[in-house]
């Protein structure tokens, strides 16, 4: 019955996140509610990660991630926290994933000189022999350039919801504005990573809505402080 059940749960806590964002209170009433379809997810991805977490460690198996987050949430008083923490890996850390390499590749196939400097970057060095992430780092660095101008334009978080814990003044276009503490407040990723004045050609070189990895190079980042 979990199994079944899991995939529509998934469904529901990927639909109703934005909600969430919109308005901070529907979610949490919406669980109050037993009957309501967020309240049968979050028992369902809650019954799972208990799962996860009483998994034991195969003999001779290497470390992996429910090992560093156990290690990170000892004990009983943290085990509601590791379960977040497990099930938060796998609805966010996913999805954003495959956002990112779907931007990524959308980016490229329409840049073809930068898809072509990349092709030409991958054949010279990875060589086609296995190779760790550090040293993929080091050997591709165009490639790292092409990662982070991607989640710039396409930030897979594009909006980050927080609430005030103290008053506070913004300056929102010369106009100050005073937001009280308890507000809720959103910073739209993805409209801050465009703006001109930050990422435009003052700035980096190229304008802030176009797709160019080499904003992220080294001697351009150092030559343009």
């Amino acid at each position: 019955e979990l199994v079944e059940n899991l995939l529509p749960a998934f469904d529901t806590a990927l639909s109703w996140g934005p909600l969430e964002i919109v308005n901070p209170f529907f979610l949490p009433l919406s669980r109050l509610l037993p009957w309501t379809s967020a309240a049968r997810a979050a028992r369902t991805l809650d019954a799972f990660a208990e799962t996860l977490v009483g998994l034991p460690h195969a003999a001779g198996a290497p470390r992996n991630l429910l090992d560093a987050l156990r290690e990170a949430y000892p004990g009983p008083a943290s085990r509601q926290d590791l379960k977040n923490q497990i099930l938060t890996m796998i609805i966010a850390g996913y999805d954003t994933t495959a956002m990112s390499l779907s931007f990524g590749l959308h980016s490229l196939f329409a840049d073809p000189r930068a898809l072509g400097r990349l092709d030409a970057e991958i054949a010279a060095e990875a060589g086609g022999e296995p190779a760790s992430m550090e040293a993929l780092r080091k050997r591709l660095p165009f490639l790292a350039q092409v990662a982070r101008e991607t989640r710039r334009l396409y930030p897979p978080l594009y909006v980050i919801p927080r609430r005030v814990m103290e008053p506070m003044t913004l300056n929102v276009g010369g106009k100050l504005v005073e937001v009280p503490a308890g507000s809720e407040v959103i910073l739209p990723l993805s409209v801050i990573h465009r703006r001109e004045e930050q990422w435009g050609a003052a700035r980096t070189g190229y304008p802030a809505g176009e797709f160019h990895p080499e904003r992220f190079d080294p001697e351009n980042i150092q030559a343009r402080g």
